[in-house]
C-alpha cells in the first residue's frame, strides 16, 4: 500500500513538472514573438535564453558571445538533436541560437547573413512544430514572429490569423496580433479591435489592467 502510495506522489510530481515546463514553452513563445515584432531585442532577451545556456565566468549569459562561439553552440545542439530528434529543449535552444545570429548580422548591415540566419531559425521552428504537436500554437507564435522580422509580414500576419481563429487562446493571441498590426503594419483600427475582443475574453483584473495599459499606450481611446 505504502508502495502504491509513493508511486501515485510520484506520478502527480511528474505531471507537475509536465505542466510547468509546457507553460514555460508557452510563454517563451509569446515573448518572442512581442520581442520580434516590438523591435525591443537586445535588452530582453537576454533574459529569455538565460533559462536555457550555460553561464560563462565574464558574462551573465550568451548573449556576450560573438558569431563564432554561436555557431560552436549551434553544432553542439545540432550534434544532440541527431541522438535526439524530438528534443524540446534542443530545438528551442537552436532557434534562440539562430535568431541571435540573424540579429548580429542585421545590426552589422549583412541583410542577406540575416535572412540567412533567420531562414534556419524559421526550419528549425518547423521542425519544433512538426516532431511536438503539442507546440503546435507555440512554434506558430514563434514562426510568426521570424517571417514579421526577416520581412515576410503577409505570411507572418496569415500564421496570427490562423492562431486567433483556433481561439484556443483568445487572449494571447488577440494580444500577439495587435502588436503586429501596430508595430508593422500601423493599423490602430484593427489593433484596437482586437484589444477589445482580447479585454472581452480577459477574466481577471490583472489581465484587464494589462490590457487597458496597452490601449493607453498605444494611444487607442
Amino acid at each position: 500500500m505504502a508502495k502504491e502510495n509513493n508511486k501515485k506522489t510520484e506520478n502527480k510530481e511528474k505531471k507537475k513538472k509536465k505542466i510547468s515546463r509546457e507553460k514555460w514553452i508557452k510563454i517563451i513563445a509569446m515573448s518572442m514573438i512581442i520581442i520580434f515584432l516590438s523591435g525591443v531585442f537586445a535588452t530582453v532577451i537576454g533574459a529569455l535564453i538565460s533559462r536555457f545556456f550555460p553561464q560563462t565566468a565574464n558574462s551573465s549569459n550568451i548573449i556576450e558571445y560573438g558569431a563564432d562561439d554561436f555557431l560552436m553552440l549551434a553544432k553542439e545542439y545540432e550534434d544532440k538533436l541527431k541522438t535526439d530528434p524530438t528534443n524540446k529543449e534542443y530545438m528551442l535552444n537552436l532557434i534562440q541560437i539562430y535568431e541571435q545570429l540573424a540579429y548580429q548580422s542585421k545590426n552589422q548591415g549583412d541583410n542577406a547573413k540575416a535572412n540567412e540566419y533567420f531562414a534556419i531559425t524559421i526550419s528549425y521552428a518547423e521542425d519544433l512544430k512538426s516532431a511536438n504537436p503539442d507546440m503546435s500554437t507555440s512554434a506558430d507564435y514563434i514562426i510568426a514572429g521570424l517571417k514579421a522580422e526577416s520581412g515576410n509580414l503577409d505570411e507572418a500576419e496569415q500564421i496570427l490569423i490562423g492562431i486567433v481563429n483556433k481561439n484556443i487562446d483568445p487572449i494571447n493571441s488577440r494580444l500577439a496580433y495587435a502588436e503586429f498590426l501596430i508595430y508593422k503594419r500601423n493599423d490602430k483600427t484593427k489593433a484596437e479591435e482586437q484589444l477589445q475582443i482580447a479585454l472581452n475574453n480577459a477574466q481577471t483584473e490583472s489581465e484587464k489592467e494589462y490590457i487597458n495599459k496597452m490601449i493607453t499606450e498605444y494611444n487607442l481611446k
